[in-house]
């Protein structure tokens, strides 16, 4: 009987929906609910070998399965491990492989984001040639507490997907699925326009990592225009408002960049898979394989760079100016006041705030502690 509930060593029969054997003379049936955490049971019966409509019976009685097809266990549009890879031509879109003719694009990704800096300039260069110091001033504790509530809502979304170890109840997943909009993904919205810019994890990662990149270099474009359009003689102003443009974006990017990196250490075995390790994000990868050595360097240096670096860089220069930022008296309070406000002026009480923020990170870590979670997704709570 394969519908218990732990995996069953069986020799010589096949598989019910919801079941995947790793090889033709495998005696081991792997449940697919493993594969698919947080997710309705019928998605995994629909996948691993489904029942065929004109038959009413599983696609896998009285298979001849062989090592080279193990994809014929799977819906049409599945391969892989548990029948979690999306196959040729068929790209994922929302989880579901979708079928794509040429599937996913490089190029066509690439060309997304290039696309997606035309609005980052043009926001720039209204905020460079219309907003003056006295708004800015006057704005910048709203636009903190904006920053740190949008902040907020963007580790909140990214939790079920992160911590998919842990339990969530599937009305709360449902419910974080709305507020995922709030992440800056910007392949996640492309994918929706084109199939062909659905790409595989890896290849997302290594785009997704030159958000910051582009988002300043777009912010100093529009900083260029403005000087054509409008020339200055004292360029401070528009430069502190540049450095807030580029101090916004930053952070607003650090939730979505933080889970990116984490994931490509999120490594799982599964019983009935021969491969060893998998990548949970992408079944295609083997987790320390060469290829996989490739991607896990390249997220450390950006784990040092951006995870690290960003609060690291905050704090330092809060650090350098600390005699500036609440002495009115102090000749250049003003000048740090205008560019820095928006990294502590929405905290009036420092101390306070520190000590809410350190209590929260603890228990976070604490609650994700035991063997609820991985050491990524601890890191990743910690961050």
């Amino acid at each position: 009987d394969c519908s218990s509930k732990d995996n069953v060593e069986l020799a010589g029969v096949s598989g019910t929906p919801g079941f995947w054997k790793s090889g033709a003379n495998s005696t081991i049936f792997s449940d697919c609910r493993t594969a698919y955490p947080g997710r309705p049971t019928h998605i995994a019966e629909a996948r691993c070998c489904p029942m065929d409509p004109t038959t009413n019976l599983s696609i896998c009685m009285n298979l001849h399965l062989n090592d080279t097809d193990l994809s014929a266990q799977c819906k049409i549009g599945y391969s892989g491990p548990l029948c979690r890879v999306c196959a040729n031509n068929y790209v994922n879109v929302n989880g579901d492989c979708t079928f794509c003719k040429g599937g996913g694009n490089v190029g066509s990704g690439i060309l997304s984001l290039l696309v997606c800096c035309v609005p980052i300039v043009f926001i720039s260069l209204i905020a460079l040639l219309k907003v003056s110091i006295t708004k800015f001033n006057s704005g910048s504790v709203l636009v903190g507490q904006i920053k740190i509530l949008v902040s907020f809502f963007q580790i909140l979304a990214s939790l079920p997907n992160v911590l998919d170890s842990v339990p969530w109840p599937f009305m709360w997943s449902e419910l974080m699925k709305p507020l995922a909009l709030i992440n800056v993904d910007v392949l996640d919205f492309a994918s929706v326009a084109s199939c062909n810019m659905s790409l595989v994890f890896t290849s997302r990662f290594l785009l997704h990592m030159t958000l910051p990149v582009l988002f300043i270099a777009s912010a100093f474009v529009a900083y260029c225009i403005s000087l054509l359009i409008r020339p200055v003689k004292d360029k401070y102003i528009r430069q502190s408002i540049l450095f807030k443009i580029c101090v916004v974006g930053i952070l607003l990017l650090y939730p979505s960049l933080s889970t990116k990196v984490f994931q490509m250490f999120r490594c799982k075995s599964y019983q009935g898979v021969d491969a060893g390790k998998l990548l949970e994000i992408d079944f295609a990868v083997v987790c320390w394989s060469p290829e996989h050595l490739n991607y896990v360097f390249i997220a450390i240096a950006c784990f040092l760079l951006y995870i690290v670096g960003i609060p690291l860089s905050v704090y330092l220069v809060l650090r350098i100016h600390r005699d500036h930022l609440w002495d009115t008296d102090h000749n250049h309070h003003h000048v740090i006041s205008f560019r820095l406000g928006g990294l502590y002026q929405q905290c009036k009480k420092l101390s306070f705030c520190w000590f809410v923020n350190v209590l929260f990170v603890f228990l976070c870590v604490w609650w994700c502690g035991g063997d609820m979670c991985t050491v990524p997704e601890r890191l990743y709570v910690f961050f």
